[in-house]
């Protein structure tokens, strides 16, 4: 988080709990490739 904080310092980084996404065979590339 330290490392992704530095490197976006003006946004809000926040960690989520993904296992449901995971078990469904996507992961967070596969939610958020469609955000325009």
């Amino acid at each position: 988080m330290d490392i992704i904080s530095t490197a976006f310092p003006h946004h809000k980084i926040e960690t989520i709990y993904a296992y449901e996404i995971l078990l469904g065979g996507g992961n967070i590339h596969c939610i958020t490739q469609q955000q325009l």
